[in-house]
């Protein structure tokens, strides 16, 4: 028995959260409506019956365009909706799409449709920022050369005249796509795309996100930001380097990891130690950290949109967790093969942090887990372990010192008392 629609709107109204940037862009939606057609009608628009031109058949659903959106009516009743709700509110995308738009979006659009947004399933879904670097945006998007294992291809405008703007990849069930805006539509100012694309929602099935009045609900934007920072952290990005200050070993890995080539080579395990050293690599001896720059705008207009301040103790990737505590970028629960340099900088965005020293070298290890007492390797490199080795030596070279004096000179073994 077919479903029958509930065609009375859910009214959204606007809170506090006003002026600040919205990522989210494309969706393709799906309702049931058996009023469509005279909605459509009462707003002027045509309506196309799409026929087959060699046997003159008459497809099963119907299309209309209506601003930006493309619309597919079935015989069911069932309609689905593709498009950009950007653009669709705006008329463009290379703007900021706040969540008060987000919120006036919806409500114009269900009330235009007949449709209850709560019943407006999600079938695939778009969402990322735009951000404004001091640097090109297209050199640094052809510096972005993998991701896991895979190479980007060139991302082009539609229409006759391609332009390419940057690059993307394509998963199963998802697609990264970084690209340079202003390039796009021809603007004299600096705006990088960074965006996210679920090809399918069970992707996002961890979020909560599966209809459209989900994106209004901001803890459910949370989980999709902890997303979105997941794959930025894993892109493999090059940076210039000072090659002068260098090892031998330190450029040839520089060099081995600076090739796409080399990331589909590589297998989990090497992809892991490598991206680890090419990122070390990085740290100490690159000129530029624009992978950095670009995190720390990603969370600024990401805490902008979520109405939070950033902590002055540090402005790096912010590490997003489910409200149930369920960690987004858990390794058992996603398909991340490990952390690079940049994830073991990311904090928990809701938690005060405690400040923590080294008790060695006395420097600032707040960023590494909880219970860390030195400098870690992974964060500072091979050096941190004379922090570790300058605590422990004295105490063990004593113990050594006890067993090879005392050793067979005792009534009964002491080895277990030498702690």
């Amino acid at each position: 028995m077919k479903k029958e629609a509930t065609n009375r709107p859910l009214l959204l109204f606007k809170n506090h959260l006003t002026g600040r940037p919205q990522m989210i862009d494309g969706v393709k939606i799906s309702f049931l409506s058996n009023t469509i057609e005279t909605d459509l009608n009462k707003l002027g628009v045509d309506i196309y019956a799409n026929v087959n031109t060699l046997s003159g058949e008459v497809c099963k659903h119907k299309k209309v365009t209506y601003k930006n959106l493309f619309i597919k009516i079935y015989a069911t009743g069932t309609v689905v909706i593709n498009g950009s709700l950007h653009k669709y509110w705006k008329g463009e995308n290379f703007t900021d799409f706040t969540f008060s738009d987000l919120v006036d979006c919806i409500n114009d659009l269900s009330r235009v449709f007949n449709f209850n947004p709560s019943e407006a399933h999600l079938r695939n879904l778009e969402f990322g920022v735009n951000v404004s670097p001091i640097f090109n945006p297209f050199d640094f998007c052809r510096d972005v050369i993998a991701y896991k294992n895979e190479g980007f291809s060139r991302l082009t405008t539609k229409g006759g005249n391609k332009l390419n703007i940057g690059f993307k990849i394509e998963q199963q069930r998802y697609a990264l796509k970084i690209y340079d805006k202003g390039k796009q539509y021809n603007l004299d100012t600096n705006i990088l795309r960074y965006e996210v694309r679920a090809n399918k929602m069970e992707y996002l099935k961890r979020t909560g996100v599966r209809y459209l009045s989900d994106l209004l609900d901001i803890e459910k934007i949370k989980n999709l930001g902890a997303i979105l920072f997941q794959t930025y952290s894993d892109l493999i990005i090059v940076e210039k380097v000072n090659t002068s200050a260098m090892s031998s070993n330190e450029e040839r890995i520089f060099a081995l990891c600076k090739n796409p080539k080399e990331w589909e080579r590589f297998n989990p395990k090497q992809r892991c130690k490598y991206k680890k050293q090419f990122e070390d690599i990085i740290n100490w001896n690159g000129t530029t950290h624009r992978k950095k720059n670009v995190a720390q705008l990603i969370e600024h207009k990401w805490a902008m949109l979520l109405n939070l301040r950033t902590q002055k103790s540090g402005n790096d990737l912010t590490d997003l967790i489910l409200k149930s505590g369920n960690d987004l970028t858990d390794l058992k629960n996603t398909e991340r093969e490990c952390f690079n340099r940049l994830d073991n900088q990311l904090t928990n965005f809701f938690e005060v942090r405690e400040n923590r020293v080294c008790k060695t070298c006395g420097r600032d290890i707040s960023t590494q887990k909880k219970g860390s007492l030195f400098c870690s390797e992974k964060e500072f490199g091979a050096e941190a372990k004379r922090c570790r080795n300058l605590n422990s030596n004295p105490r063990n070279n004593f113990m050594n010192r006890e067993r090879r004096l005392y050793s067979g000179l005792n009534l009964f073994e002491v080895n277990q008392f030498l702690k």
